[in-house]
């Protein structure tokens, strides 16, 4: 999925529904260093073109671009909990993907 965050706007903070998966973000068009930058459990960070961002998104994280005309673009890809016995992934992705179509609908 890939995921565009305009100029001078934000995400603002929320937590995703378990800490079954990581995710990644690859910044792939970035505005100037410092301008955008994303919060994870109280700790800052900016992209950077090219490189991974990997968080764990049930901590409360948000976003903000405050550049003047530049758009964040990142690839989001979603890995599972190097921890989860993989017999448990075909039921936990089944969950997820339940829990995400009842976000997208309330």
């Amino acid at each position: 999925v890939d995921s565009a965050l305009h100029s001078c706007s934000a995400i603002e903070p929320h937590c995703g529904p378990t800490n079954t998966r990581a995710r990644c973000h690859l910044a792939l068009q970035v505005p100037t260093i410092g301008s955008c930058v994303m919060t994870v459990g109280g700790e800052e960070r900016s992209w950077r073109k090219g490189e991974c961002m990997v968080f764990d998104d049930s901590f409360r994280h948000s976003a903000r671009n405050l550049s003047e005309s530049e758009v964040r673009v990142v690839l989001i890809v979603d890995l599972w909990h190097p921890e989860l016995p993989h017999s448990d992934l075909p039921e936990l992705s089944r969950v997820l993907h339940s829990c995400e179509q009842w976000d997208s609908i309330n």
